[in-house]
C-alpha cells in the first residue's frame, strides 16, 4: 500500500507595482503567487522610461521561503533639461 505524501503549497504575497514601472504579469500586483513562480519588473518606455540594469535582474522569484528574491534593476526616467 502507498501512500501520498502532501505537502503545503507555498506563496508569496502581491508585490507593490513601483513607482515607475510595473510587473507582469499582471497577477503579481493583484494575487499570491506560488514558489517559483516570477514576475518580471517592466518600465513605461512610452513615458520615456528605462530599465536600469539586465532583465535577468529585473526577474522577482518567490521563494520556498514565501518570500521575494531581491530585484537589483530599477526603473529610471530621463532627464529633461529647462531652457530659460
Amino acid at each position: 500500500m502507498s501512500r501520498l505524501i502532501s505537502f503545503p503549497v507555498i506563496y508569496c504575497a502581491p508585490l507593490v507595482a513601483p513607482n515607475l514601472g510595473s510587473y507582469e504579469p499582471s497577477g503579481c500586483t493583484s494575487g499570491q503567487k506560488k514558489c517559483k513562480e516570477f514576475c518580471l519588473l517592466t518600465c513605461k518606455a512610452s513615458q520615456g522610461l528605462s530599465l536600469v540594469g539586465t532583465v535577468a535582474q529585473a526577474h522577482r522569484v518567490c521563494q520556498p521561503s514565501g518570500q521575494w528574491s531581491d530585484i537589483s534593476a530599477h526603473c529610471k526616467g530621463k532627464k529633461v533639461l529647462t531652457l530659460i
